[in-house]
């Protein structure tokens, strides 16, 4: 009787959770709308201006709230003090047993060593942390110092490693952002053992805060309320100014943007979810779980059903892949 009263109050709970994190989403899906309008209603009055766009931009970052500061750009050392790493979605796709303790694992993209850290402190024997930018491998090595892993620069294109080294893989919202998906998935599969998984997050443009133009554009969908030229525009002279000022060096000094497609900073393939999993079959990985971080597509997955919704919808997936 103890146990089901728990039980009973235990999904109460999760019940709760659940409905005011449905009227979170159904607020923030409002004030999207809301913003839409008057977006097209400034357009058509004003019409399509940089005054115009720029004016539409700071409205939308008045209305909603801005997740991440500019003091967490301030450089690398910032960066990796307000932003923790967090492993508990990739925790929730294997078993404790099956959890990546006393393993050799690559960290795949692992930009300034977050999670190459968190690896090694959850029990991984041992961790290779791969890296493109030169700069940001030089700042992990120093930062936590090559005791605790390897740093390594290179790209996941050509990982120099030879075939099935890695007892697992792990890349944290890496994928959307290389030019050769299918070279680096072919890669990470040639470097996993028979035996190993991969862990990996993918982030696209659809999800809420995938044009990766934080801090200065912190409105969700931004794409869909202003064009990307735009966007990318605004972002870059707010960046230079604040470079001017002393700030924001956590970006190369003198970056500046004209698309989401660009190779550096900010650089998207602008690959959907099913074109990425698509690639997955390709190289022969298959997917054993897979999670979504939205909270509408969660609680009613029937709605991933419906195209239009479906890379909305989903946000960032998490998922859990196995050779075949």
């Amino acid at each position: 009787m103890f146990k089901e009263l728990v039980h009973l109050k235990l999904s109460n709970i999760k019940g709760g959770q659940q409905f005011y994190s449905l009227l979170a989403e159904c607020w923030i899906v409002l004030k999207w709308s809301l913003l839409k309008l008057v977006a097209v209603a400034g357009e058509g009055v004003f019409g399509l201006s940089a005054t115009t766009e720029n004016t539409i931009i700071r409205i939308g970052n008045i209305i909603f709230k801005r997740h991440y500061p500019n003091s967490l750009y301030k450089d690398y050392n910032a960066y990796v003090t307000e932003m923790a790493a967090d492993l508990s979605t990739y925790q929730k796709l294997l078993p404790k047993e099956l959890w990546l303790t006393d393993c050799t694992i690559l960290d795949l993209g692992s930009g300034l060593g977050q999670y190459s850290n968190l690896l090694k402190e959850t029990g991984a024997r041992r961790v290779v942390s791969l890296e493109y930018q030169y700069e940001k491998v030089c700042f992990s090595a120093a930062h936590y110092g090559q005791t605790v892993f390897c740093a390594t620069n290179a790209s996941a294109e050509a990982i120099p490693y030879k075939e099935k080294t890695f007892d697992a893989i792990f890349s944290h919202t890496v994928f959307e952002h290389l030019s050769d998906v299918k070279a680096a998935l072919f890669e990470a599969s040639r470097v996993l053992k028979e035996t190993g998984y991969i862990l990996l997050s993918y982030n696209f443009i659809h999800h809420r805060g995938g044009h990766h133009l934080f801090p200065y554009i912190h409105f969700p969908w931004a794409p869909w309320i202003i064009n990307e030229t735009a966007l990318c525009r605004y972002w870059s002279s707010r960046l230079e100014k604040d470079q001017a000022e002393g700030k924001m060096f956590f970006y190369k000094k003198g970056s500046r943007i004209v698309s989401l497609k660009e190779r550096g900073e900010i650089s998207l393939n602008m690959l959907n979810y099913d074109e990425f999993e698509g690639m997955l079959e390709v190289v022969g990985l298959k997917i054993h779980r897979r999670i979504s971080s939205e909270t509408i597509g969660n609680i009613f997955p029937s709605l991933l059903k419906i195209r239009q919704l479906k890379f909305y919808l989903s946000g960032t997936i998490y998922y859990l892949l196995r050779k075949v």
